[in-house]
């Protein structure tokens, strides 16, 4: 089995721009240190859709404050909860969309249905 290289995440509240062409941002993420050595993001809005966007990731940063309040407001807008406690690593992640990114979610991570984040394996040739 191979090392997993990509983050798929379930993204339902789209991306934003930045002012570099070429390069977008997600909003905010929880996410652990197996989740920032991924070489690849790729975004879906379930499990069972194709990816709509995704690519290589350039770099993760802190989410600011006002990132923070945003994203808490979106989530207890949803109803999905709060992350007011959990101050670990809030990363907004900046990658380079590729073009024509449609993978699939990763089959071994379709076991935890409540799950919004996986890691998977995608070919280096295909990302």
């Amino acid at each position: 089995m191979q090392q997993p290289n990509t983050l798929f995440l379930i993204a339902r509240f789209g991306l934003k721009g930045t002012d570099k062409v070429g390069v977008l941002e997600s909003h905010m993420w929880l996410l652990d240190p197996a989740d920032i050595a991924m070489e690849n993001v790729s975004f879906h809005k379930s499990k069972s859709d194709r990816a709509y966007k995704g690519g290589k990731i350039l770099g993760f940063r802190d989410a600011t404050d006002e990132e923070f309040q945003a994203h808490q407001e979106l989530m207890e807008n949803s109803d999905a909860g709060s992350m007011a406690d959990n101050k670990k690593l809030r990363q907004i992640i900046v990658f380079q969309p590729t073009r024509l990114w449609n993978k699939l979610w990763p089959a071994s991570a379709k076991s935890k249905p409540m799950a919004v984040k996986a890691l998977g394996f995608v070919p280096p040739g295909d990302a």
